[in-house]
């Protein structure tokens, strides 16, 4: 399950990622996204993103795939990623996934708001 939602003042997107996804929900995780972007009244690239999968179960590989693809391809591009992991072979999964030069794998949403705090300056 995915839940997004946002904080406009922050212009942060919030994404809490739950059990096994599939393709689909990676897909609706990105018009969710996009969705809460447009509601902000920003565009690609104007917004940042926290991704807290603490609840998340080991991914098959077409749903990290399509995540890749996501994060590739998308048109609603993020100023920076913080992603919340909880252990090393999801990180490494998450890592795999999101290799990007503004993207960082932090243990807590403390970390994941300091560093995208120290980011925005």
């Amino acid at each position: 399950m995915i839940q997004v939602k946002s904080l406009p003042f922050r212009q942060l997107v919030i994404a809490e990622l739950s059990g096994f996804l599939s393709v689909e929900d990676v897909q609706d995780f990105e018009r969710q996204k996009a969705a809460a972007v447009r509601d902000m009244g920003l565009g690609s690239g104007q917004f940042d993103i926290m991704v807290d999968t603490v609840n998340c179960s080991i991914q098959p590989q077409e749903v990290i795939a399509a995540f890749r693809n996501m994060v590739v391809n998308t048109r609603c591009r993020a100023r920076r990623v913080a992603l919340i992991r909880p252990g090393s072979l999801a990180g490494a999964q998450a890592q795999r996934a999101l290799a990007r030069d503004n993207v960082v794998l932090v243990e807590s949403r403390t970390e994941a708001l300091d560093w995208l705090s120290r980011a925005a300056t």
